[in-house]
């Protein structure tokens, strides 16, 4: 599983895309986990390839000057590397309790650049206020635990990892990208899951719930009413309502 894990992972990376290379990588691990993997092999794996993972991190100018502006919380001088933040994070204050108002966001059309992609969080932020962001996130959070109710009864072990494995990655995703818009993590490029701009993550993401859908239906979670086999003689009436569960 390494094997294909590693190959994958580097070739994300290649591109160069550390962000979403981290993130197939640690919820792979997150997933060997749950598969009951031997801890001490996972941990021999994270002593190996952590500091290779480091050390790739730091090779680039643009984000090691991320990640010193996220450790020295953007300074007093503003840089090109923490301006998203920033406009972020003013974007954020604009909105107060309530926002603004749908569509009167200043930050999106003036100031706050991939305010459609990354940092859309923000302008949800600044439109909708702190109301509307945390309504937002309770939206993921419902997911997250339908998911994992859905992953504990699947009907066999395939399903039920495969369940824990698609809410993970939605619910990490949005939690990743919230706290990025909110400068609690350094500046990544994760989309927020359904929200961000992009074509192909929207249909992935409606993908990867219908399959989740699909797992529920297999359940005794929402259990269908359907027609079985009558036998014996029955009334017109009860024979029009004779169903079961």
């Amino acid at each position: 599983m390494m094997v294909w894990i590693g190959l994958v992972t580097a070739l994300v990376m290649a591109q160069p895309n550390f962000s979403m290379g981290a993130m197939i990588f640690l919820l792979s691990m997150s997933m060997l986990y749950i598969g009951n993997v031997k801890l001490k092999h996972l941990l021999l794996t994270f002593a190996i390839l952590v500091p290779l993972i480091i050390i790739y991190m730091l090779s680039a100018k643009y984000r090691l000057a991320r990640i010193m502006g996220y450790i020295n919380g953007g300074g007093n001088i503003p840089t090109k590397a923490d301006y998203q933040p920033r406009q972020s994070i003013i974007g954020f204050g604009n909105g107060g309790i309530f926002g603004v108002g749908p569509g009167d966001s200043k930050q999106r059309d003036f100031f706050l650049p991939e305010s459609f992609g990354d940092f859309v969080y923000s302008v949800v932020g600044e439109e909708y206020g702190f109301i509307g962001t945390m309504l937002f996130m309770i939206l993921f959070f419902v997911i997250m635990l339908r998911g994992f109710r859905i992953a504990k009864y699947a009907p066999d072990v395939f399903g039920r990892y495969l369940a824990i494995a698609i809410t993970s990655s939605i619910t990490l995703y949005a939690l990743i990208n919230a706290g990025v818009t909110l400068s609690i993590l350094p500046t990544t490029g994760l989309p927020m899951p359904f929200v961000s701009y992009g074509g192909s993550s929207m249909v992935f993401s409606a993908c990867v719930i219908g399959v989740l859908l699909n797992i529920s239906s297999q359940t005794d979670l929402h259990p269908r009413a359907r027609e079985v086999p009558i036998v014996g003689s029955v009334n017109a009436d009860e024979l029009s309502t004779r169903k079961v569960y």
